[in-house]
């Protein structure tokens, strides 16, 4: 009967019944719960807001536990105590509460929800990567730094280093690696036709003059810039 009266007023969505609904989200029957959490949704009032929050870390049910991460991403449930509740709930054992709770986070749109919404990425539930993604999406602009910052430790991982660096252009990457391998005086041999020296990155060549390299662009094939090289390099002792 009360899980028959809590899904009727759920219906009904009058938001007079909210304080009554309030007092059996702690029902001992876990449809009740459930029911009620329904239909708090359903009237969409902020006073419901931060007691399913809290509800949503304490609930033993993950039925109840998947309706509320949910309930916190619709209009008028929404706020900061949404926004915690379901960052945590992207650690819940039960993979569709993972989900919706991604989800959630999503509609939200807050900042705060970029980094862990980027950490779902790597959930072992596919559904729950999916979600994670279109949320990431849904964040927009707001999700780049925290996008930048796993792409940066990836790479790292990658190539055994302790941190890697993300650049928007190959050029301020190929100007990064001969400050990294260089330094100023140093003589710079390369390809006439290498990117750095010539084509689309023609401005290169001044910066790394600017730096204080010194280009010897060797007009040939890899066996003569090889010769170069040598020719180049400091006799030994």
């Amino acid at each position: 009967a009360r899980a028959s009266a809590a899904k009727a007023l759920g219906f009904i969505g009058n938001i007079e019944a909210v304080p009554a609904l309030l007092g059996h989200l702690d029902d001992p029957n876990s449809t009740v719960r459930l029911r009620v959490v329904r239909a708090l949704m359903q009237t969409g009032d902020a006073r419901a807001a931060k007691p399913l929050a809290r509800l949503l870390s304490a609930e033993a049910d993950p039925e109840v536990r998947e309706e509320i991460a949910a309930a916190l991403g619709t209009q008028g449930l929404a706020g900061p105590d949404a926004v915690s509740a379901c960052i945590r709930a992207l650690d819940d054992s039960a993979r569709a509460v993972r989900s919706n709770a991604a989800r959630s986070l999503g509609r939200l749109a807050s900042p705060r929800a970029a980094p862990h919404l980027v950490k779902a990425l790597g959930d072992s539930y596919w559904s729950v990567r999916r979600d994670a993604e279109n949320s990431i999406v849904n964040l927009g602009p707001k999700a780049v730094p925290s996008l930048i910052e796993a792409l940066e430790a990836r790479v790292a991982a990658l190539a055994g280093k302790e941190a890697a660096v993300y650049v928007p252009s190959g050029t301020m990457g190929n100007q990064l690696a001969l400050r990294a391998h260089t330094e100023p005086g140093d003589q710079l041999v390369c390809h006439a036709d290498a990117h750095i020296h010539r084509g689309a990155y023609v401005n290169m060549i001044d910066e790394t003059i600017r730096y204080g390299l010194h280009p010897d662009p060797v007009p040939a094939r890899l066996k003569s810039l090889q010769m170069r090289i040598n020719e180049s390099s400091p006799e030994p002792g």
